[in-house]
């Protein structure tokens, strides 16, 4: 006897989670709205709405695969700037040494 392998992963787009926190908000009941956009489980639709009054329209967009914010590049116009940053960067270490060391 085979079991079935039910897959209880779904994606559902941006566009059809906010129409369907819109049409809740509404007044149209989850069952109704579920069976309308083929939406599996009315919890989800619970889910949205909460995000939604929470973030707005931002809540439905996919943040996964952005890459870092870390610490901003330096970019410089010339090599001179280079070179100039380069200099004050090497003196502000030299001096951090010193004070360590009690010169």
């Amino acid at each position: 006897m085979q079991s079935k392998r039910i897959n209880r992963n779904f994606t559902y787009s941006p566009e059809l989670k906010l129409q369907a926190v819109k049409l809740y908000l509404e007044g149209h009941p989850y069952q109704s709205i579920c069976e309308q956009l083929k939406i599996q489980d009315s919890k989800r639709i619970y889910v949205w709405t909460k995000a939604y009054q929470e973030k707005g329209e931002s809540a439905f967009i996919d943040g996964r695969g952005k890459q870092a914010t870390g610490r901003p590049k330096t970019k410089f116009m010339s090599l001179e700037e280079e070179v100039e940053y380069l200099r004050a960067q090497n003196l502000m270490l030299k001096k951090s040494i010193e004070r360590k060391r009690g010169c």
